[in-house]
């Protein structure tokens, strides 16, 4: 096949496992009548499954129960925004080369008034989905040969809104077909969507490098984490970083899982002070090979600053040439203060500059 072909080939490949999987699982039920799987199960209609009223009877709840939902509402109100946001930021990365603005504040608009409108008829709630999200992306991606990296999205507004509108449909013109599919064949799609997420994930590919061969290090390392500076703490700084991670992420597995569970959404906020603290362990170089920005207090205020007006577009795009000198200024020993390069004037006093941020 051509190119073009496999890489159509690819962007289906989901729906032609289903198919195939789908096929499978019927030639085996053939085969063997007393086999059983379970399939999807899908309601006969668009009704509650409670046989409650669509509209929610808030005055039937208790006055106590009223002014208490506020500590669970604080909570989701948490969860829904780290979630929205942390998908959003995965899709923007500068990785993608994204050419068009991004829109966090309308994503955050749309999904309050969608929280407001499903919670007043009991429906559930509705967020970014990572996973999908990621996979989409990836299926517009335009990907170098040679390097691997991408060189830009397809970005239109047409492939979402289309998907959106073929799940409705689905729901009426293909429920007989969709109640024939093992659940099983879902259960292998979502471990494929996953597994091909994680393939992408730096986390992921950062953990795989920790057990690399050395000879094979630096051809694994992607064009980033080859900036760190001074090359001879480049693995030492990449490694403790991803153990951090992982161990933040061993947290949050094990605290969702455990009956303080409610608790989930203040730990994913307490990894913001974490991330400001360990700033102060590892270099600027490192930090921008490692998480794109080196100080993330800093880098919000300028992306703030540039967002209401104060400073121009182009404020806080950063230009190759600044990085290299700041990586030549961190190699030869310069003053370092909260792991930000200090300059030294005539008088031996150095002043913190504020860091430059690649634009999203």
């Amino acid at each position: 096949f051509k190119k073009k072909m496999k890489e159509t080939i690819s962007d289906f490949a989901p729906t032609l496992g289903v198919v195939a999987g789908s096929c499978a699982a019927a030639y085996a039920l053939t085969s063997f009548p007393e086999a059983v799987l379970p399939s999807l199960t899908l309601p006969d209609g668009i009704t509650p499954t409670s046989g409650r009223p669509w509209l929610i009877d808030f005055w039937d709840c208790p006055v106590w129960a009223r002014f208490f939902a506020a500590v669970p509402a604080t909570m989701l109100s948490i969860l829904l925004f780290m979630d929205q946001v942390i998908t959003t930021r995965l899709v923007n990365t500068p990785d993608n080369s994204l050419k068009k603005p991004w829109g966090y504040h309308l994503d955050l608009a749309v999904i309050a008034a969608y929280t407001g409108a499903c919670s007043m008829f009991g429906l559930p709630w509705m967020t970014a989905a990572t996973v999908p999200s990621l996979s989409h992306a990836r299926s517009l991606a335009t990907i170098n040969d040679d390097t691997g990296d991408v060189e830009g999205l397809v970005e239109n507004r047409i492939s979402p809104a289309l998907i959106h509108i073929l799940m409705g449909l689905a729901l009426f013109v293909l429920r007989p077909l969709l109640t024939q599919i093992p659940l099983s064949v879902f259960m292998g799609l979502f471990l494929y969507l996953g597994l091909s997420a994680a393939s992408n994930n730096k986390v992921f590919n950062r953990a795989i490098l920790m057990f690399t061969d050395p000879e094979l290090y630096q051809k694994k390392m992607t064009k980033k984490l080859r900036k760190i500076r001074p090359k001879k703490t480049a693995r030492w700084n990449i490694t403790m970083y991803t153990i951090l991670q992982l161990a933040c992420l061993a947290t949050l597995w094990g605290l969702k899982s455990s009956k303080a569970g409610i608790m989930f959404p203040l730990m994913v906020v307490g990894l913001v002070p974490i991330r400001i603290f360990t700033s102060r362990f590892f270099s600027v170089s490192a930090l921008r090979g490692l998480d794109d920005c080196d100080d993330p207090v800093a880098a919000g205020r300028l992306q703030y600053a540039k967002e209401v007006g104060i400073l121009p577009n182009d404020a806080l795009v950063v230009e190759e040439e600044i990085d290299e000198e700041e990586d030549e200024e961190d190699e030869e020993g310069a003053p370092v203060s909260n792991g930000v390069p200090m300059s030294t004037n005539g008088n031996g006093s150095g002043n913190v500059g504020a860091p430059s941020i690649q634009s999203t």
